[in-house]
């Protein structure tokens, strides 16, 4: 059903908007609901379809090597795959783990510690580059403690989940 939709949509023609015999200089009756069409030209949709398949191709992908990680080598496996998914999508190893747990293919307690490693490496990714496009040490501390407090209290609602 996506691989239709994708084609239909990779088959549908696109509107060229710059070649418009659009007239500008006319105005709305009473002046209500003036727009100015270079500004509607402009606005695109935010939802990318390339996107949106790159998400789904991702969370695949983390699906099945979750899947394999946790038959072959146990939860070792999985947060080894949890820990490689945040390289490529933690959102997607975060859903990946969660629709693993909701199959009864992982425990509770082993997708949601898998979503918190996933979501620090995220925190350990991310941190670097604030540092280095921010070029402001007091914002890279700020940060660094919001993230670390976030990384802290999900381990430890994970490791409460396991007493």
């Amino acid at each position: 059903m996506v691989i239709g939709a994708a084609c239909a949509l990779a088959l549908k023609p696109k509107r060229i908007h710059e070649n418009s015999q659009t007239d500008t200089t006319a105005s709305p009756p009473d002046g209500a609901g003036a727009v100015d069409p270079t500004l509607l030209s402009a606005l695109q949709s935010p939802f990318s379809l390339t996107a949106a398949l790159q998400f789904g191709g991702i969370f695949l992908a983390l699906e099945i090597a979750g899947t394999l990680g946790q038959r072959l080598l146990g939860q070792l496996g999985f947060y080894a795959v949890s820990v490689i998914g945040r390289a490529v999508s933690s959102a997607s190893a975060v859903a990946s783990a969660a629709n693993l747990a909701a199959a009864a293919t992982l425990t509770p307690q082993t997708a949601a510690i898998g979503a918190v490693i996933a979501s620090a490496m995220s925190a350990l990714v991310n941190l670097p580059l604030v540092a280095r496009l921010a070029d402001d040490r007091a914002l890279t501390r700020r940060i660094a403690w919001a993230h670390g407090a976030i990384v802290i209290l999900g381990a430890a609602g994970a490791a409460l989940q396991t007493l």
